[in-house]
C-alpha cells in the first residue's frame, strides 16, 4: 500500500562524507534549469538538490496569472514533493534562486543583469521548458520549442564556465519513424521558414492547422495515460479508442530525470497517417537506448543506486498499483481511508 509520505533512505546519497563521481562532477556547480514549475522540472530539482548536495540550482520562471516570479517560486516549494526536504534540509532554499523569464520572449525574457549573472555563474544548463500539447498553436508552439531554445543556446555559448547543456525532448518528435534510434533525425520542414509562417500568417489561418522518487505515486498533471487511467477510476472515461495489442512507451519519471542528470557527465562523449484514428493510441514505437544502457555499465555501484534507472528492473505489477494510487491521492485527493467504498462502487 501507497504512503503518501513514504521514506526515502537519504543514507545512500551520501556515506562517510564521501561522493560517488557523479556528486563529484557536481560538486560546487551552479545549475541553469527551464521549466522548472512543470512536472519533469520538478522532479528534476528535487533529485538535485537531495542527490548532489554541493550544487545550486537557478531556476527559471515566468509571472502568470497576476502571481509574480517571487510568489510562484515560493509557491512552487509548498507541493508535497519537497516534505521530506524540508524535514531532512530545513535549509536547502538557500541553495536555489530563481530568475524571472518568459519563453515566449526574445532572449528567454531575462533581464541585462539576469543575462550577465547567468552568463558568468553557471556550469550545466538542463532545458526542460517546452509545450507538450499536440494541437498546440503553432504561433504559440514554434516561439517556445524552437526560438527559446536557439536564444539558450546563444546564452549557453557566452557562458566561459559551462560543462554541458542537455535539451529534453519528446520522443514523439520523432513519431513517423517506427523504430527511433539515439541520434538526431533531419528535419523534414525548415525551422526557418516554420518561424517566418508563424510570424507572418494571422492568427485566425493557423488555427486552421493541426500538428518511486520522490515520493511513490506522486503526480501533478494528467498529460498522458494518467488522465485516461484515473478517468477511468473515477467511472468518468467508459470507452477508449486504442489498440489493445499494441505496448505503450511508458518510463516512471524518477528513473526519467536520474538519466538527465547521468548524462550531462557526459561531457564531450560519442552521442503516415490516412485514418482519422487516434495515432498516439493506437500505434506503438521501439525507442533504442543502448547510449544510456553504456552509460550505466560506466557507472560506479553507488552511482546505480542513487541515480537508478535501469528499467528491466522495475516490478512494473507494483508500479501500476503506486501509478493508479498516486492519482488517487494527488490529483482526486481522495483519503486511502476510503479505498474499500470505492471497490465497492466500482464493482456495481
Amino acid at each position: 500500500m501507497i504512503d503518501k509520505f513514504q521514506d526515502i533512505d537519504y543514507s545512500i546519497d551520501r556515506q562517510d562524507g564521501d561522493l560517488t563521481p557523479i556528486q563529484m562532477f557536481y560538486r560546487n556547480t551552479k545549475i541553469f534549469i527551464t521549466g522548472s514549475t512543470g512536472f519533469l522540472g520538478i522532479i528534476l530539482i528535487e533529485k538535485l538538490l537531495r542527490s548532489c548536495p554541493d550544487c545550486s540550482l537557478y531556476l527559471l520562471i515566468r509571472p502568470k496569472k497576476g502571481k509574480t516570479m517571487e510568489t510562484r517560486f515560493d509557491e512552487l516549494f509548498e507541493q508535497d514533493v519537497f516534505q521530506r526536504m524540508k524535514n531532512h534540509c530545513p535549509k536547502f532554499r538557500e541553495r536555489l534562486v530563481g530568475i524571472e523569464g518568459d519563453l515566449t520572449k526574445p532572449n528567454l525574457g531575462l533581464s541585462p543583469e539576469n543575462i550577465k549573472l547567468l552568463t558568468k555563474e553557471i556550469h550545466i544548463v538542463f532545458h526542460v521548458a517546452a509545450t507538450v500539447r499536440f494541437d498546440e498553436k503553432l504561433k504559440t508552439a514554434v516561439p517556445i520549442n524552437i526560438c527559446a531554445t536557439q536564444d539558450l543556446i546563444r546564452l549557453a555559448r557566452q557562458m566561459p564556465k559551462l560543462k554541458s547543456l542537455v535539451h529534453v525532448s519528446t520522443a514523439y518528435c520523432n513519431c513517423i519513424h517506427d523504430v527511433m534510434e539515439e541520434k538526431i533525425y533531419p528535419s523534414t520542414v525548415d525551422y526557418k521558414l516554420l518561424i517566418s509562417m508563424t510570424e507572418n500568417l494571422p492568427d485566425n489561418i493557423l488555427e486552421n492547422i493541426t500538428p518511486g522518487e520522490p515520493i511513490r505515486g506522486w503526480i501533478n498533471n494528467i498529460y498522458g495515460p494518467t488522465g485516461v487511467v484515473t478517468g477511468a477510476g473515477v467511472g468518468l472515461l467508459r470507452v477508449l479508442h486504442c489498440n489493445g495489442q499494441v505496448n505503450a512507451n511508458l518510463v516512471p519519471v524518477d528513473m526519467c530525470v536520474n538519466g538527465l542528470i547521468i548524462v550531462a557527465c557526459e561531457v564531450g562523449k560519442a552521442f503516415e497517417n490516412t485514418r482519422n484514428d487516434p495515432y498516439f493510441a493506437t500505434k506503438q514505437w521501439t525507442l533504442k537506448s543502448g547510449n544510456l544502457k553504456k552509460l550505466i555499465t560506466t557507472m560506479s555501484d553507488r552511482d546505480r543506486k542513487i541515480f537508478f534507472c535501469d528499467l528491466k528492473q522495475i516490478n512494473w505489477d507494483e508500479y501500476f498499483q503506486t501509478y493508479t494510487l498516486g492519482g488517487r491521492i494527488y490529483l482526486i485527493k481522495d483519503d486511502m481511508n476510503t479505498l474499500s467504498e470505492a471497490k465497492k462502487k466500482w464493482d456495481r
